[in-house]
């Protein structure tokens, strides 16, 4: 995953991360923050990278999030949230 923009101004934060190998790829998420309700919460998006601390310290500074932690089953996890509550996780190692 790459940044491919963030933004952050007063009330309006958040990146966008092409999930594919260039920009060119057409698989984007999009992370940001809001003030509006949490409706989606408890449901959460998993992704395996390849490197997930490297994208922790792509995105320090541009979005909060929790990690890299290194679970009992040796996959490290790195958690972030979208504007509507659904937790995403990034993870490295075996599913």
């Amino acid at each position: 995953m790459k940044v491919l923009d963030s933004w952050d101004e007063k009330t309006d934060k958040g990146v966008i991360l092409g999930l594919g190998s260039s920009s060119q790829d057409e698989a984007f998420l999009e992370l940001g923050y809001t003030e509006t309700q949490r409706p989606y919460e408890g449901i959460s998006l998993q992704f395996r990278v390849r490197d997930v601390d490297a994208i922790a310290e792509s995105l320090r500074g541009r979005l909060e999030f929790s990690g890299p932690v290194e679970r009992p089953w040796g996959s490290r996890y790195l958690y972030l949230e979208d504007p509507a509550g659904t937790q995403v996780i990034l993870f490295e190692g075996e599913l």
